[in-house]
């Protein structure tokens, strides 16, 4: 699979292939930087994992055919510790035609913080 990271992809795809761009954006809309984006073949081992820009962007030449995208990233905020993981998001079966360019998003939600009581001994 051929790949652009940053930027948008202005060329025609080549012939039987496709663009597939990809946005992760938090719940909330804000773009999310440096989320990590699976796009497998569905049913085959064919893969490849990006990560995004600062526009929450990363962008896929594939062959035709249908595929799943999976979008992973921490919730990591300045000055925040710890780094709060995100849910992963998930795009399953997505069809795409030869010479086509589609636009996804996928949206993570923050996974609520786990606060563990401390108790002292007497």
């Amino acid at each position: 699979m051929g790949k652009v990271k940053e930027g948008h992809a202005t060329a025609k795809c080549g012939k039987g292939y496709a663009k597939l761009k990809v946005v992760v954006k938090e719940k909330g809309g804000d773009p999310v930087e440096k989320a990590s984006v699976l796009v497998q073949a569905s049913g085959k081992k064919d893969k490849c994992r990006l990560k995004t820009n600062g526009e929450g962007l990363v962008i896929f030449t594939v062959k035709a055919g249908s595929y799943d995208a999976t979008a992973s990233a921490d919730n990591a905020k300045a000055g925040q510790a710890p780094a709060l993981p995100f849910s992963d998001g998930s795009l399953p079966g997505m069809v795409l035609e030869a010479q086509e360019e589609k636009d996804v998003e996928i949206e993570l939600d923050a996974v609520a913080e786990t606060v563990t009581p401390h108790i002292e001994a007497e």
